[in-house]
């Protein structure tokens, strides 16, 4: 049978640490004691890296008021968060364009022949009796 912190561990995906007698390890502020050792282990947040920013106080209080829980960490407000994209403009296709490389003249040739034997699908509606044909 495994430790109330390997259990924890498993089930949130992550690793377990080693078991250390005593109280040694916590882990989001949370000790996790071994039910047949005694010991302690804790859940070790292998991939988490961690930054620090500097925000205002407006900020911080947007932040506050969005938590959902008391225990909702403000990564998760973050995360939780739809941020809108930038308008698509004419601009940004020009822009976009203007990096591309120009085309060779194969391609150019293929795409003009495909322009012109391009042609319009049969109108299923029309009575095909008094339809002309194409040319």
């Amino acid at each position: 049978m495994d430790g109330l912190g390997d259990r924890l561990c498993r089930e949130s995906g992550q690793r377990t640490g080693q078991s250390v007698g005593g109280g040694g390890l916590v882990a989001d502020g949370q000790e996790f004691h071994d039910d047949l050792t005694g010991g302690s282990s804790a859940c070790i947040y292998l991939c988490m890296a961690s930054k620090t920013i500097s925000i205002d106080l407006e900020a911080y209080e947007r932040l506050r008021r969005a938590r959902q829980a008391r225990d909702e960490s403000f990564s998760m407000v973050i995360k939780r968060a739809v941020w809108p994209e930038p308008p698509r403009t004419a601009g940004a296709l020009l822009s976009a364009l203007a990096s591309l490389p120009p085309l060779e003249e194969d391609v150019l040739t293929r795409l003009e022949q495909a322009q012109r034997e391009d042609l319009p699908p049969e109108d299923p509606w029309r009575d095909a009796s008094r339809s002309t044909p194409r040319s």
